[in-house]
């Protein structure tokens, strides 16, 4: 008999809920006071299993790649043998569980099944079942981006079933499901799932203000091979971290919008779920600065803001990264190769690569690389790069001083404000000016560069400032919660 003793184990688990569809959960890493149960729902005899059933894979390059169950059991076992981290890889076996039913259900990753097949840059996908007697077959059809989105927003990932409490999914209760079913939040099941169509690829939209100018091929990156040829450090939690990356010098993007390293601007790597460079979920409505044009093509500064320390503790502050990490282009990386890692407290490795491996699915198809940033902090999953041109912001001669609500400011009603643009505008130097003063109960505005405003109203006002230049490209700066500040009534 063969078994898989290696991926059945016991573990508590935290059962989340997920709002909406199906209502499928995840098994969540173990927390106290919750039921012990097994953490995959596979067979323990793998001798049954249907290895001759299949389904069918189309990807933008090849079609009619037979998916067989014996090769998904394959790579299951190669990642349990090898580890995650290894150059053979494989496929991570997940367990969901349906709430209604109560099943445990098995099933291997839609994003583990792209890199596994080698199609690291996958748009638009459609999930079809087989046809019934009338000639009619479900279908289902998303993206890759999406299926990022809502990974990263907390929900699970879309998952092909295989088995369900511990039987093989046809010869389980589920058996009307065939052998292989495509399960999800927020989505119908697709029973006895026939094929798999990758319709399109990843592009990457070039946004330039806010306006559409480029959305680049996956061929338009992967044709360069610029690197950070080293990248290692220790992080907080004992991993020694030792990688190359392989991408595109963003500075290109910009020299073909025929920007240069002599003016100044601001670029972001907006990831699917709606992170971005630096750091933050915002756009520049309220947002964090992004990178400037030194950063973009000469890299971080060694006493950059964006400097990241590693190996913090309770009572230390941590060390900065090494000097020699910065002073490197912002890469727009699509492969990556692991030089040796170790675990210095319990000793564990990931071996080195022989060879570059794309990140594909499983942390790209694309990430924005910055030398001086620790790997937390890089963006993985880049949808859109985003560049601006025109720069709202702005100061004033209030002295916003502390932090949280000390940082508000309280001035007396009649007080005279002189509000400044310190910003930018590379194309045109013809500018308007839009500024606006809000509170509850009363809002002041101007067209001025450099406004000075009497606020004769108490409130609580924030700030907005929109500049446009005569080509239309605007910017908008908008003042955050600890932004505002407070007009008294002195009288």
């Amino acid at each position: 008999m063969e078994t898989k003793d290696g991926i059945i184990g016991v573990l508590i688990i935290a059962i989340v809920g997920l709002a909406g569809g199906l209502g499928f959960v995840l098994i969540s890493p173990p927390t106290p006071d919750q039921p012990i149960v097994y953490d995959s729902a596979l067979p323990d005899d793998w001798s049954s299993a249907p290895n001759a059933s299949y389904f069918t894979f189309n990807n933008q390059s090849d079609s009619g790649i037979q998916v067989t169950m014996e090769e998904l059991l394959d790579a299951i076992r190669s990642l349990e043998v090898n580890g995650e981290y290894s150059w053979e890889g494989g496929i991570e076996v997940r367990t969901i569980v349906d709430p209604d039913s109560g099943m445990y259900i098995a099933g291997i990753a839609i994003t583990d099944l792209l890199f596994h097949l080698n199609t690291h840059f996958p748009g638009d996908i459609e999930f079809l079942g087989k046809k019934d007697d009338y000639g009619q077959q479900t279908k289902f059809t998303t993206s890759a981006k999406q299926i990022i989105e809502k990974l990263e927003d907390g929900e699970e990932d879309i998952l092909i079933a295989i088995a369900a409490n511990k039987e093989w999914l046809g010869d389980s209760p589920l058996s009307d499901w065939g052998d292989f079913a495509l399960v999800g939040e927020g989505m119908n099941t697709i029973k006895d799932l026939d094929e798999i169509k990758v319709l399109n690829n990843w592009t990457l939209p070039i946004k330039v203000d806010g306006n559409l100018v480029y959305e680049l091929q996956p061929n338009n990156i992967t044709s360069y091979t610029d690197s950070i040829p080293y990248y290692a450090y220790d992080r907080t939690d004992d991993w020694s971290i030792n990688r190359s990356y392989w991408g595109m010098n963003i500075s290109r993007i910009c020299d073909w919008l025929d920007l240069n390293d002599s003016v100044y601007f601001e670029l972001k790597g907006r990831s699917a779920d709606g992170w971005a460079t630096p750091t933050g979920r915002t756009d520049y409505s309220g947002g964090r600065r992004g990178w400037n044009t030194t950063e973009v093509y000469d890299g971080l500064a060694y006493d950059s803001e964006y400097w990241s320390y590693v190996n913090e503790t309770d009572t230390y502050d941590g060390d900065p990264l090494p000097a020699e990490l910065g002073n490197k282009p912002l890469l727009l990386a699509y492969a990556h190769q692991l030089h040796g890692e170790i675990d210095t407290q319990s000793g564990e490795t990931n071996p080195a690569w022989p060879a570059k491996k794309k990140l594909g699915m499983l942390s790209g198809p694309y990430k924005v690389f910055a030398g001086g940033q620790d790997r937390g902090a890089q963006v993985k999953y880049i949808a859109s790069i985003e560049i601006y041109t025109v720069l709202a912001y702005w100061d004033s001669n209030v002295t916003f001083v502390g932090s949280g609500k000390d940082a508000t400011p309280t001035l007396n009603k009649s007080d005279s404000i002189q509000f400044n643009w310190t910003g930018s505008a590379v194309f045109d130097s013809t500018l308007s000016f839009e500024w606006w003063f809000n509170s509850s109960s009363k809002s002041y505005n101007s067209t001025l560069e450099n406004p000075v405003i009497t606020f004769d109203t108490a409130g609580t006002y924030t700030i907005t400032l929109t500049v446009i230049d005569a080509l239309g490209n605007k910017n908008t700066q908008a003042t955050g919660y600890w932004d505002r500040f407070v007009v008294e009534d002195n009288t």
